[in-house]
């Protein structure tokens, strides 16, 4: 990663819909909407941000919103990685739910990516990065705020999993 936060971010559960300039992807390991590996190659130089809905220790962020993580279950998740050495635990929620996840996870090392859709980007305090739009239904607008995390980020993705 060579640009210094504050950075855009971009997220879809349709891979294609992101733009292949994007300099920072986030897309999903796990569940419904998981991406093939083959697709993460469509942005080579981006850094990847990897997105868990279930709980895999691959992932950087833990989905915290309806029908994916809970609070709860989101701190078990950082536990886990933190037993297996990773630190680089993020938590992504919406705004609405922000005390409840920081009460589940009081006590651990984690950082927070929060949803707050004001269509304008703007940081939210104690967060490393806000998701601020939707874009025609084809992707998610956030902007990383802390080149600390997204340099924590990219380490952890070394090796990168997704081999060609």
């Amino acid at each position: 990663m060579t640009k210094q936060a504050p950075v855009k971010m971009y997220d879809a559960v349709t891979p294609h819909n992101i733009p292949e300039s994007a300099e920072v992807v986030a897309g999903y390991v796990d569940g419904n909407f998981a991406w093939p590996p083959e697709a993460w190659h469509r942005w080579p130089d981006a850094l990847k941000v990897l997105i868990t809905v279930f709980g895999s220790t691959k992932g950087n962020v833990a989905d915290v919103e309806s029908g994916n993580m809970t609070p709860g279950e989101a701190r078990k998740w950082i536990e886990a990685k933190h037993r297996e050495g990773m630190h680089e635990s993020t938590v992504y929620c919406s705004r609405s739910i922000l005390d409840e996840v920081r009460a589940a996870c009081r006590g651990l090392d984690y950082s927070i990516w929060v949803a707050d859709w004001t269509g304008s980007p703007h940081q939210v305090p104690d967060t490393v990065a806000t998701q601020y739009k939707n874009v025609d239904n084809a992707y998610d607008l956030s902007m990383a705020y802390s080149q600390e995390w997204l340099d924590v980020i990219n380490k952890a993705n070394r090796p990168w999993p997704y081999r060609r």
